[in-house]
């Protein structure tokens, strides 16, 4: 199923999907001022969480 599913695109869908989600947070992030520290440990967490396999 998994090999189907990513033979149709949908991996890479979901890939593109995140990584617009996670640049329109932390656009938001930005536009909310925090501390430039925590601003990249969130983005950090967020690019793990991208990249991590199951």
């Amino acid at each position: 199923m998994t090999a189907l599913i990513e033979a149709a695109g949908g991996r890479a869908a979901v890939e593109a999907e995140g990584r617009r989600q996670i640049t329109l947070a932390l656009a938001c992030l930005d536009r909310a001022g925090p501390q430039q520290a925590a601003r990249d440990d969130l983005a950090m967490i967020a690019e793990w969480a991208m990249r991590r396999d199951r």
